[in-house]
């Protein structure tokens, strides 16, 4: 059989390839892969494998790091045709299947859906209980695929494009809250701030539990040297009531390389407190256009928090896409 495992980064330069010419729709330009977001799947790439001796030590020192990109590539005289790419959440059992992909040319032969259980394979044997994944609202070909595995629909979120037009000011905090850095080591106030605020079905999906958010202090420590993982690029803060103390939001963001690429924006909101959006949204574009004014901009927001993606479109911001979240148990 034509699968065998990635291998990092041995397949480095093929796999961006078959990323970038496979997610492309003519008749949904706003689906494709642009030009931009090759340096960040390239960079996203190398984050994930240390070269030669330094990586094999890595990957031996902190286990979590050997299922930082893991997947299967579907290959035909040594070269690739399709691929699937999958990825642990630190050390929880919660996995994401992240890109499945394969050549026009190769379609309509079963690649993607062999490819996809060889994955979850690699999932089940290293302790993977649940995998989930993001598809395209409308692209009915590839929903169909992931239901006849087992797939079941639980979310929605849209995907938001900014080209941003000279700087952006850093918002005042809002009367009634204090603002502070999200750090690497706060990981239990996240966890505790995330399991209050995720609804309840997507838990059911997407377990808040302490192994998503605790990264080893060895795994910190690597990333911090070689610059291994998106994590070591980002930046991002906390907000709390001012006298209470509990958190109410989170924002980071990660922004684009001087070689290009693109930058991104995230928050995180408690549904008693969406008035926050306006602050978040500012916030964390003010901090990517701050360190990479001219490049271009991708946010998320979740169905669950609506007035982020109110705020994002009032800053200017086009919808790309609707995503519906997709999951199964392994």
């Amino acid at each position: 059989m034509p699968i065998r495992a990635l291998r990092l980064p041995h397949d480095q330069g093929q796999a961006v390839d078959v990323l970038i010419r496979a997610f492309q729709y003519p008749d949904h330009a706003e689906w494709s892969v642009h030009g931009d977001d090759k340096p960040r799947l390239l960079a996203q790439m190398r984050q994930s494998c240390a070269p030669g001796v330094v990586g094999e030590m890595v990957r031996w020192l902190c286990p979590a790091f050997r299922d930082v990109a893991l997947g299967c590539v579907w290959e035909e005289s040594g070269k690739i045709h399709g691929l699937a790419l999958a990825e642990r959440e630190n050390e929880a059992t919660l996995w994401t299947l992240g890109t499945v992909a394969v050549l026009p040319e190769s379609r309509r032969r079963g690649i993607a859906s062999q490819l996809i259980e060889a994955t979850l394979d690699l999932m089940r044997r290293r302790g993977g209980t649940r995998v989930r994944l993001g598809v395209v609202d409308g692209n009915t070909p590839a929903q169909a695929l992931y239901r006849s595995l087992g797939f079941v629909e639980y979310a929605s979120w849209a995907r938001y494009s900014l080209t941003p037009h000279g700087s952006v000011g850093c918002p005042s905090v809002p009367v009634g809250y204090k603002e502070e850095p999200m750090r690497q080591s706060c990981w239990r106030t996240l966890y505790e701030f995330e399991r209050r605020i995720v609804p309840a079905d997507i838990q059911e999906f997407e377990p808040v539990t302490p192994g998503r958010y605790k990264t080893p202090t060895a795994s910190r420590a690597l990333a911090a040297i070689f610059g291994l993982t998106q994590m070591s690029h980002d930046e991002g803060v906390l907000l709390r009531r001012a006298y209470h103390g509990d958190v109410v939001a989170r924002v980071w963001w990660s922004p684009g390389g001087q070689s290009g690429g693109t930058s991104e924006v995230r928050m995180r909101l408690d549904p008693e407190h969406g008035r926050l959006a306006s602050y978040a949204v500012r916030r964390a574009l003010s901090g990517v256009v701050d360190r990479a004014p001219a490049v271009r901009v991708e946010a998320f927001a979740l169905s669950w928090m609506p007035t982020v993606g109110v705020e994002l479109e009032l800053l200017g911001f086009c919808r790309r896409t609707c995503n519906k979240s997709m999951g199964r148990r392994l």
